[in-house]
């Protein structure tokens, strides 16, 4: 509020309905991580020298991105797969020319 009348000099703000609309920040869950760790079910070697892997169990679902030097444990990108929320992705192909993948899941089709 400071900054805006700053911003503002000779402005009269009633701070009540200056501040009506702001919400407090949303308290997160702790991060869950599995005691046991999943299994990889596929990893890929990009052209831009990444990683790309997807995993089962509680990450299943999504296509995680790594640095091959990284030594941070969380990904440097992920990308949940489109109504495949907790879904195990068996595999994909990956079409360079149009940019598109495709996904196979467990107990589904492409």
């Amino acid at each position: 509020m400071e900054k805006f009348k700053k911003e503002n000099p000779g402005l009269e703000v009633d701070e009540e309905i200056f501040l009506a609309d702001s919400e407090s920040e949303e308290e997160l869950e702790p991060l869950f991580i599995p005691e046991v760790p999943n299994n990889i079910l596929w990893i890929q070697h990009t052209p831009s020298g990444t990683l790309w892997l997807s995993v089962g169990g509680y990450d299943a679902g999504y296509i995680y991105e790594y640095f091959i030097d990284q030594k941070e444990e969380i990904p440097h990108r992920f990308r949940m797969i489109c109504d495949a929320d907790d879904v195990e992705v068996s595999s994909f192909v990956y079409n360079r020319i149009t940019g598109k993948a495709y996904a196979k899941y467990f107990n589904r089709s492409f």
